[in-house]
């Protein structure tokens, strides 16, 4: 479920040396830990295409906050509160066996104080129509591409970039997934692991972005599987001065950990949360959210 919030404000310091280099190590430490943990988005599924009639759908609940901000140079400062309720429902459906479809629906609530006072906002935002097309299969390895059309939201705030979606982004990315057995302490475990890299375009002030996904997923029971997810964000250089605001460059890099149980063969329900350990000019968001998966 696509979780960030980059910030339409900062405080740019102009102090280099030492700064700059602990950003460097900050985002180095954060990208080795995201490939060791094998971390995803979940709001992109995964490189696998659905079998022809076949669906999911994964209807989610997120309560994002945050008190502290990344500036410019990485360093964590106080900023004003950032609190958000998030509904999402991402839906894939197998078109054939090669070509799945997509969409997804979402709705916002979301309540910024980065002018002074209190704001609060809601509607209609971040929702995408797409599709994956599986290009390679064999064995337990699989190469797709996958377009998204994302529409234009109904909060339109000149405080987040995330909330000024402008008239409708668009996204492309190439994805790779791989099956296999894990070993650990003797026992053999299924699970996979899902790497995906993206450039979304951004319409209106805010800049475009580069995009690269993982994710580990394991089996260590029959009906529990465990995920570990993760999603890293740069811009595409800094955004357009407006009359309101500018929107500066930025990165953002966030891991997530959750756990799928799965009542039935078309049922599940999963739990988990998100932080961000490292990012520039962006808030550094804690989460929790639960979701019903529903296969047909």
């Amino acid at each position: 479920m696509t979780h960030f919030e980059t910030m339409g404000f900062s405080k740019v310091l102009h102090r280099r040396g030492g700064n700059i280099i602990l950003m460097h190590l900050k985002v180095a430490l954060a990208c080795f830990m995201t490939v060791i943990l094998g971390l995803a988005e979940t709001a992109h599924g995964a490189a696998w295409t659905q079998k022809k009639g076949d669906g999911l759908i994964i209807a989610s609940f997120t309560y994002d906050t945050a008190k502290k901000s990344f500036n410019a140079v990485g360093g964590l400062e106080s900023s004003p509160d950032f609190e958000k309720l998030e509904a999402n429902i991402y839906i894939e459906y197998g078109f054939t066996d090669w070509l799945t479809v997509l969409l997804l629906p979402g709705y916002q609530q979301v309540s910024t104080g980065f002018s002074g006072a209190k704001r609060v906002e809601s509607g209609i935002n971040n929702t995408g129509l797409g599709g994956r097309l599986r290009l390679f299969k064999k064995g337990g390895h699989v190469v797709s591409v996958e377009g998204t059309f994302f529409l234009p939201g109904g909060l339109n705030t000149a405080e987040t970039t995330v909330l000024s979606r402008g008239n409708g982004d668009l996204e492309f990315r190439a994805l790779y997934g791989a099956s296999r057995d894990f070993t650990f302490f003797s026992r053999t475990f299924p699970g996979f692991l899902d790497v995906q890299v993206g450039y979304r375009q951004r319409d209106g002030a805010p800049a475009n972005e580069f995009r690269a996904d993982m994710t580990f997923g394991l089996r260590p029971f029959k009906r529990w599987q465990i995920l570990a997810q993760s999603f890293n964000i740069i811009s595409d250089g800094a955004g357009k001065q407006t009359a309101q605001n500018a929107f500066p460059a930025f990165n953002i890099h966030k891991a997530q950990l959750a756990g799928v149980y799965d009542v039935s063969k078309r049922f599940s329900i999963q739990i988990g949360g998100f932080r961000t350990l490292v990012g520039r000019n962006i808030v550094r968001e804690s989460a929790a959210f639960g979701a019903i998966w529903i296969r047909f």
